[in-house]
Order: structure tokens, then C-alpha cells, then sequence
């Protein structure tokens, strides 16, 4: 075999780089790869041909591992479906080469960045070939991998009473603190005195099959342990305030009250009970929502005694692992005296606010995931803020205690109100669930749209 020349020598203004390495299952190779050890490269050249064809773009390539495995689009399927394709494993030219065992896995993992560190969730797998060949040449490999009959991955003990209800796989997530990803590996068993080789393919994983329920399913303001422990909390408040004269009674029964009100009011309405006015109130009517819905509620506030400086409706999400919480305000709807400010405007003076059933529509529109055009080459970007069907809490995998270590993706309404005068910010808050009810638009359907010619999501 004819041996390549060595790489040229730097030049001395040391502008000269040195040429990329062709493929290494071609002759003449790089590095040399005849069938053996495989301390310095892989031995098997290996890839994947999923039967799926509709690709979504990857935009969490930050949270693929390993790096190298990082794709523009990526196959798209939906929870508890069928992942089926091809492995092709070609050996060096020329040479045969031992593989004890072949096993392919689907496998769910989240990553953090900080620290950088991923956790193996779930897998499930298929043994392909169980007893030790030799492979000489091109071999195919069918695979059928049911996404629906997954395991919990337990490789150190760390989630020995993993509930059944946490080993089915999740959507993926792109956020600030951790993203979920998915990806099938190959993995080559190879003898005792080498290197198995594990090749990984991401591919994206989506739950279309939760649409928003009519009704709303989140709970009332406050229990009763939460009312005691806000009275505690404002009772010590008072006594570190100098300025503040009331007194622990008036304290209970100012907090009282709002709870009772508070019981009255459906999840679906925010009710700034402590306002001055006879009523101030949003009601978006169900607190569950689609994402390509949006929400649409109304204002109503009466009789109001103070002017107010300005108000506003803020959509945010909270992202929570291990204990760490990430807030970001995705949108915030300003609102004037006639009504919804307009972006860059300037609040007018003071006013009293009066509106009986105001329309105000909040959409989610701008906080997709797919949103950016292909690019021929592969770049880390910063991305924008993305949402994604509400994560209730699960493990993180980082922990033996499953109910400590967990992590969760909620998202929340605030109607604020600030008066004019002392400046006093009177809000409320609640919760909101988005599902998802239809797959993501896929790459082609997008590139079609964006030039024009209309293409419909998958």
C-alpha cells in the first residue's frame, strides 16, 4: 500500500494550513485504518438512513453531545412512535475487522452548560447483531426501535423508584439553563484490547398527541397552609418596616380577605383583589392553550379611585432544575387609556383607568422554534427566547432523589397596575399550561413559505 506523503510545513508567515483529511475508509487515507486496534480513529465507517424524511431544524445544537454529531435538520417523529432505517457499517478497505456485538438505541438525555454535563432519561434498544462476526466491506443493518417502550436509564443507581409515569420520552426543549435532546446511537462492541465505537444521529422528538383541554385545570389561588405562611411572611415584614403601622390583626384580616376572594375567582381570571376599584380583572377564559393559539381575554376594571401611572400584561416563563429558576419575560402588553400601547410609545399622563370587556390578545407567534432559514455552514448562534408545551416537574437525572433533583418549564400571566401618585405596584398573578395539538412545520415546508410559495406545516 502506498504510504501518503507527509503534510507540507508550515510557511514562515505561518498563513500556510494543513489540507483536511479525506475519509478514512478510502485508501490512502489520513491516518492509517487497516482493521486494527482503533486507538487513533474509528475502524468502522458508520451511518444512519432513517425512514422518515420530514427534517425540522435543529436549533439546540449548543446542547448536542457529542459536538461533532450536530446537524442542520434533523428527522422529526412524535411521541410513542416507530423509529425505523438503515445502519451501514463499512469496514477499511481491504480488511476485515471483529465486532462482538452491534446494538442500536434511541436515547433521551439532558444537557446542562453549566456545569457541562449530560444525564441519560430513557432509551430504548435493539440488539441487531449478538454474536462476534467479522466484518469485511459494506454491511446494512435494519433497525425498528418503538419509542413507546422505553426504559429508565439507571446506569449508577442514581433513580432506583423511578415512577412509570417518568419513563416515557419527552419533547425536545431548547432553554437558558438545560435543553432535552434525543439522538439513536450505534454502538460496535469491539474485543478487550480496543475501543467500542458508539456513532450517534440526533433526531428531534415532538408530543402532538396533547391538545388543550376545554376547561381549565389549574387550582385556586392559596390552601390554607399557603394563606398562614403568607400571613407569617407579612407580619415579619411589617415589624422590620418602621413605616408600616399595622398591627398583626389587620395584617390577618387584610390577608384573609384577599384569599376569600381569591376562592371565588377561577384560575382562568386575573383578579387584583387589593386594587382600589370596585373591580379589576383579566379573563382569558381556560388557562390551557394550544401554541399556535394564543390567548384573548378581557379587561374590566370599575369604579377606580386612584390614577394609575401605567399597567401592563406580562407573559414569562420560569425554567427550574435542581433548584436553579431562569426567568424571562417573553412579552410585555402595555396598556394606555384607550386601550394597548404601541411598541416605542410614551405613556401619557397619569389616568383613571375604565374598561368594561377590553379585547387584548396575547400570541406566541414570534417564540417558535423553527424560525431561521438553512445555512450551508454549521454555526452556534445566540438564540432568542423559544416555548414549548408547559414541562411539569420530572427528574433531572443528576440525583438519587428523584423528587429533589427534578426539573420543570411553566409559564405565567401578570396583570400589574402601578398608581400614579406613591407609586405602589398592585399585580396578580397566575399559571397557564401550553400544549401542543399539531407537529412543527418541517424544514421544506418552511423554505417553501418563506420564498413564497405557501407551504402547509406538517
Amino acid at each position: 500500500m502506498d504510504i501518503p506523503p507527509p503534510p507540507p510545513r508550515w510557511a514562515e508567515d505561518g498563513n500556510a494550513k494543513l489540507p483536511d483529511p479525506p475519509d478514512s475508509s478510502q485508501d490512502g487515507s489520513w491516518m492509517l485504518n487497516l482493521g486494527g486496534p482503533g486507538w487513533i480513529t474509528d475502524v468502522f465507517d458508520v451511518s444512519v438512513e432513517f425512514d422518515n424524511d420530514v427534517l425540522v431544524r435543529d436549533k439546540g445544537q449548543k446542547y448536542t453531545v457529542p459536538f461533532n454529531s450536530c446537524r442542520q435538520a434533523i428527522p422529526m417523529y412524535s411521541v410513542g412512535d416507530v423509529v425505523s432505517g438503515t445502519v451501514r457499517v463499512v469496514s477499511p478497505k481491504g480488511h476485515e475487522v471483529t465486532a462482538n456485538m452491534i446494538k442500536i438505541k434511541a436515547e433521551e438525555y439532558v444537557c446542562l452548560l453549566d456545569p457541562y454535563v449530560t444525564n441519560d432519561m430513557v432509551r430504548v434498544e435493539e440488539i441487531v447483531c449478538s454474536t462476534p462476526v467479522m466484518i469485511g466491506g459494506e454491511h446494512t443493518f435494519r433497525f425498528e426501535l418503538d419509542l413507546s417502550n422505553c426504559i429508565a436509564v439507571d446506569p449508577e443507581g442514581a433513580l432506583p423508584t423511578m415512577p412509570v409515569k417518568f419513563t416515557s420520552m419527552m419533547e425536545d426543549y431548547i432553554g437558558k439553563q438545560f435543553g432535552i435532546k434525543h439522538a439513536l446511537v450505534v454502538e460496535i462492541r469491539r474485543p478487550w484490547w480496543t475501543f467500542d465505537i458508539h456513532f450517534h444521529e440526533p433526531f428531534a422528538i415532538y408530543d402532538n398527541n396533547n391538545p388543550a383541554p376545554s376547561q381549565s385545570v389549574g387550582r385556586k389561588k392559596m390552601t390554607e397552609n399557603e394563606l398562614e405562611e403568607v400571613i407569617s411572611t407579612e407580619i415579619q415584614a411589617s415589624y422590620l418596616d418602621q413605616d408600616d403601622e399595622r398591627d398583626e390583626d389587620e395584617i390577618r384580616e387584610t390577608c384573609t380577605r384577599v384569599y376569600e376572594e381569591g376562592l371565588r375567582v377561577e384560575p382562568h381570571v386575573l383578579n387584583v383583589t387589593d386594587f382600589p376599584a370596585d373591580c379589576c380583572t383579566f379573563d382569558y377564559g381556560c388557562d390551557s392553550v394550544n401554541m399556535d393559539d394564543g390567548i384573548t381575554g378581557a379587561l374590566t376594571i370599575r369604579n377606580s379611585r386612584v390614577d394609575v401611572k401605567h399597567m401592563e400584561i406580562s407573559f414569562y416563563k420560569i425554567e427550574s432544575i435542581d433548584g436553579q429558576l431562569w426567568e424571562s419575560v417573553l412579552s410585555v402588553m402595555r396598556i394606555g387609556k384607550e386601550g394597548l400601547v404601541g411598541e416605542g410609545e410614551e405613556y401619557r399622563n397619569p389616568f383613571k383607568p375604565a374598561f368594561e370587556g377590553k379585547k387584548i390578545r396575547i400570541g406566541f407567534e414570534g417564540y417558535q422554534t423553527q424560525t431561521s432559514r438553512p445555512s450551508d455552514k454549521l454555526e452556534i448562534e445566540e438564540e432568542g427566547e423559544f416555548i414549548s408545551p408547559t414541562l411539569s416537574k420530572r427528574p433531572s437525572g443528576t440525583g438519587k432523589n428523584i423528587y429533589k433533583h427534578t426539573m420543570s418549564v411553566e409559564y405565567f400571566f401578570r396583570l400589574s397596575i402601578v398608581t400614579a401618585v406613591d407609586e405602589c405596584n398592585y399585580w396578580d398573578t397566575n399559571q397557564i399550561y401550553i400544549h401542543r395539538a399539531r407537529m412543527p412545520e418541517g424544514a421544506a415546508a418552511e423554505e417553501e413559505r418563506k420564498v413564497g410559495g405557501g407551504g402547509s406545516g406538517v
